[in-house]
């Protein structure tokens, strides 16, 4: 049950991401893809691409830490 649990919260936390920063990451991550792949699927430069997905990856990062913090932690920031 917990398994699921965190499946479906990572899943949700990938919807949250912005479009681009999601297709670029899912590419990369899911898909395989190429960086210049990747590139092309978005209309964006390779270095353009390169960026979103690790904006993707940033953020799904603090998404996680910002859910896993201690509610103490969240009322004193």
């Amino acid at each position: 049950m917990r398994g699921r649990r965190n499946v479906a919260r990572r899943a949700a936390e990938l919807a949250d991401l912005p479009v681009r920063q999601r297709t670029a990451l899912l590419a990369r991550e899911v898909d395989n893809l190429s960086p210049e792949q990747g590139a092309a699927q978005l209309d964006v430069s390779v270095p353009a691409a390169q960026m979103l997905a690790s904006r993707g990856r940033n953020n799904l990062i603090k998404a996680r830490a910002a859910h896993d913090a201690d509610h103490e932690d969240i009322r004193t920031a």
